[in-house]
């Protein structure tokens, strides 16, 4: 989510992150560590990563029906977001 208040007036609603906004911070918390430590083996780049690998299947699915893009996202999205979770 990206802190607009009017999403608070939604009533019935669940609010969710927008992977697009989490994947800057990681993208921007690796820019600013030290060159000299692996960026993949940090928490950050363990996270960007499965930002990456969601933006990958979404882009994969532009041309999906809502049908289509549900049962890929519960075959392929789900599991990186249970990983991502722990």
């Amino acid at each position: 989510m990206d802190g607009y208040p009017g999403y608070h007036k939604v009533a019935g609603v669940t609010l969710v992150g927008c992977w697009a906004h989490a994947r800057r911070k990681y993208d921007e918390a690796l820019k600013a560590s030290p060159e000299t430590k692996g960026q993949s083996d940090t928490a950050a780049g363990q996270e960007l990563a499965y930002c990456n690998a969601l933006f990958v299947i979404e882009r994969d699915l532009k041309d999906a029906t809502p049908e289509e893009r549900y049962a890929v996202r519960q075959g392929r999205s789900l599991p990186g977001l249970d990983a991502y979770s722990k």
